[in-house]
């Protein structure tokens, strides 16, 4: 018979993404193309095709854009 041994789940439940630079998520998004660049801030439009997108996560974090 093996000795026993210790099963630890972790049930918590993940934050909600941050945007606000801190914690997991998207933190800002950046324009580099056209006469207006730069930051984008939250309700802004783009010209930008593919804007950049910077963020955190954790490894095993699912990414949806």
């Amino acid at each position: 018979m093996s000795p026993p041994w210790a099963l630890v789940i972790d049930i918590t439940p993940p934050a909600q993404p941050g945007t606000d630079g801190n914690g997991s998520g998207i933190n800002d998004i950046i324009d580099d193309q056209g006469p207006v660049q730069g930051p984008i801030a939250k309700g802004e439009t783009t010209d930008d095709t593919k804007p950049t997108l910077n963020g955190k996560g954790e490894p095993g974090d699912t990414i949806v854009v």
